[in-house]
């Protein structure tokens, strides 16, 4: 996933993570600051589910 706030690609998944170390993707922990945190659910992030399936589902096509 490239964020354009700071033009820097981050992998999101354990695979992207292992192919990511070829092209420079950054891993993502728990404190970076791209985890939004869920106001509906306090001390929790934000699910990015809807992004992670829309990748994949470019992916098969």
């Amino acid at each position: 996933m490239m964020n354009f706030d700071d033009n820097k690609l981050y992998a999101l998944t354990g695979l992207a993570r292992i192919k990511g170390k070829t092209f420079g993707a950054l891993p993502l922990d728990n404190n970076n600051p791209f985890w939004l945190d869920n106001d509906a659910a306090p001390g929790l992030k934000k699910s990015l589910g809807d992004v992670t399936k829309a990748a994949f589902d470019l992916c098969d096509k």
